[in-house]
């Protein structure tokens, strides 16, 4: 990349950031609210930090945020322990920091040379720090996977995702799924049975809704407001083998046909009274709580964790994605989010192998902190993840089939940060839901939209 081209990039990257300080949230893997044990740890504070164990004065600072239940943060210290009794050279701190400030911390330290050694936090951090020349290449720790077998076990495609101008600024360690939840009792009750496959065509799942609402049950509620509404139409169009609005070449491709079959689907939806009225204004958790109070058969969600696991298998389900056509392959979106390692840190070898332990070695964060799903099914794979039905849900049914957002994109783009973080695609949804402009203008107009953030936003 020319210097010209490098400054301006870094220039645009970091005026997105600045954009971006209020709309936490769309691209980035963050917290919800949670109960049955799953509530988050983060605290309404600004950052704690627990000194590294030892007297050791050189240190890796290592910044987490808060992923899981309010066990989270004191599992991620027992690891740090861990790695610093077992390790020589420079002792890890661990520095847990809040999502409400996530980036403004991570921009300002970034840019005033006090960036930690090693991080996690947004799916983009890869692209953005990436682009800015602010990361190490930790292309090293996937070639000793590949070597090891270690490497086959993430999702396919979600290294080459962070991949950015050929160098492995990220590595994936955990993964965020959006899954279609269904009441199996309200199935029964109207007489929806599940295809053998195990999944909908989008057909079959539109004949589904129609028993449903004809027995007096509300079929289906989504999002119109907050991170969902992006998310609910980012998962209908990556299922049915469209885009979230750009194609593999990174261009602008809203209102291609399978999007547009797509948009007037939920149209008909829509139309029909099978997509709730009210979810033009409920949020994300309102959304959960109509589900796990029995007052609608499906939603889609990132993780449903108001009713007891137990009850998974029994009354609740998780189904794979709906297909298009019988026949076509499942695709799940998920988040996931990587390890990085900035430039600024004295120690770049150091914290590749601390990045290498930290991924291989930190199950406990999922099977006892609620921190979601490693991005390793090896590590989902432990007995203690198996036992919770729900998990074991996920994992045996959708992780399998999980592709980025930005799918069929394989790698993260510039114009990704303003499309999902100012939620483009999640005003298109609601427009959608609201019913109130013909689909093919809602759909052009979005195009426009999407095409001017390209242009404003060119690869390098």
């Amino acid at each position: 990349m020319e210097m010209g081209s490098r400054e301006m990039s870094i220039r645009k990257i970091i005026c997105l950031l600045l954009c971006l300080v209020l709309l936490v949230g769309a691209t980035a893997c963050s917290p919800g609210g949670s109960t049955d044990g799953d509530s988050t740890g983060e605290p309404g504070s600004a950052s704690t930090s627990k000194p590294a164990k030892g007297t050791k004065k050189e240190t890796i600072v290592f910044w987490n945020m808060y992923w899981g239940n309010d066990k989270f943060a004191d599992l991620c210290q027992e690891l740090v322990d861990e790695y610093n009794d077992t390790h020589d050279g420079p002792a890890v701190e661990l520095q847990m920091r809040p999502w409400a400030t996530y980036f403004q911390d991570y921009l300002t330290a970034v840019t005033t040379g006090n960036a930690p050694d090693v991080a996690c936090g947004s799916g983009d951090n890869s692209l953005l720090y990436g682009r800015m020349d602010e990361l190490v290449d930790l292309t090293d720790i996937a070639d000793a996977w590949k070597e090891d077998g270690f490497y086959d076990t993430f999702p396919a495609g979600s290294f080459e995702l962070h991949n950015i101008d050929g160098c492995q600024y990220g590595i994936p360690w955990i993964i965020d799924a959006r899954c279609m939840f269904v009441n199996l009792e309200m199935f029964e009750q109207a007489g929806v049975t599940i295809p053998d496959r195990g999944y909908f065509t989008f057909d079959e799942l539109y004949q589904a809704c129609k028993k449903l609402k004809a027995a007096g049950i509300e079929p289906m509620v989504l999002v119109g407001t907050d991170f969902m509404n992006d998310q609910c139409i980012n998962y209908l169009t990556v299922a049915a083998g469209g885009s979230h609005g750009v194609d593999a070449n990174i261009q602008a491709d809203v209102n291609s046909p399978r999007n547009m079959e797509v948009y007037n689907w939920i149209h008909k939806m829509v139309e029909e009274g099978l997509i709730a009225e009210e979810s033009l204004g409920f949020t994300a958790d309102q959304q959960i709580g109509v589900f796990a109070a029995d007052s609608c058969a499906i939603i889609i969600s990132n993780l449903e964790r108001i009713t007891s696991p137990s009850k998974y298998g029994k009354k609740y389900d998780v189904l794979p994605a709906p297909v298009w056509n019988e026949g076509d392959p499942v695709r799940n979106i998920a988040y996931i989010n990587p390890m990085v390692v900035f430039s600024q840190t004295s120690y770049p070898e150091e914290c590749k192998e601390f990045v290498k332990w930290w991924v291989e070695n930190n199950g406990i964060l999922f099977e006892e902190g609620a921190a979601n799903f490693s991005a390793s099914s090896q590590i989902n794979s432990s007995d203690a993840m198996m036992k919770n039905p729900r998990n074991r849900a996920i994992i045996e049914k959708i992780l399998p089939h999980t592709t980025y957002y930005t799918y069929p994109c394989e790698h993260l783009f510039n114009a990704v940060v303003p499309l999902g973080g100012e939620a483009h695609l999640g005003h298109m949804f609601a427009e959608l839901l609201e019913n109130k402009s013909s689909v093919q203008a809602i759909a052009d107009k979005y195009q426009a939209i999407v095409e001017q953030l390209i242009e404003e936003n060119p690869e390098p």
